[in-house]
């Protein structure tokens, strides 16, 4: 339970910071600095203030997505196809590990697709692919792009 928590707070983390400004990363790092050396005291919190950026939202701006959607869909169509060419990105993403898992699952789709598009059918029994074999990993590794290529 303590992996999930941990993979869920780094996923947490990466999504936070492209929510901020470059000098707000700044500033944030150098207030943490200096709260590790301050001594911690307890403090009641009153449950009665509420953040006003629950109503009006934050008063500095947000970074934008430099691209549009058709843009942000081609590049992960790419990264999608030619994942060999783009481990560096990958790799940047989703960790060392799970880049080792998407690279043998990228090998098993290429091969299914080949035993898939070969197969000449003649013998359709039971135990032949289906197009749901064949294009539900595909069509799940381009959604993982897609949400990754969207958060870069």
């Amino acid at each position: 339970m303590n992996m999930i928590n941990n993979v869920i707070s780094s996923y947490q983390q990466r999504i936070g910071k492209y929510d901020k400004q470059v000098w707000e990363q700044t500033i944030e790092q150098e207030v943490l600095k200096r709260l590790r050396s301050v001594p911690r005291k307890t403090a009641k919190v009153n449950p009665d203030l509420i953040d006003v950026d629950l109503f009006r939202g934050s008063a500095f701006s947000a970074s934008k997505p430099n691209h549009g959607w058709v843009a942000i869909t081609r590049m992960a169509l790419l990264r999608t196809l030619f994942l060999p060419l783009y481990f560096k990105w990958w790799r940047s993403c989703v960790g060392v590990w799970l880049i080792g898992l998407l690279c043998l699952l990228y090998t098993f789709q290429i091969i299914t697709l080949f035993i898939f598009l070969g197969d000449s059918g003649e013998d359709k029994s039971e135990a032949s692919l289906s197009s749901a074999h064949v294009f539900c990993p595909c069509i799940m590794m381009f959604i993982l792009a897609l949400v990754h290529t969207q958060m870069m």
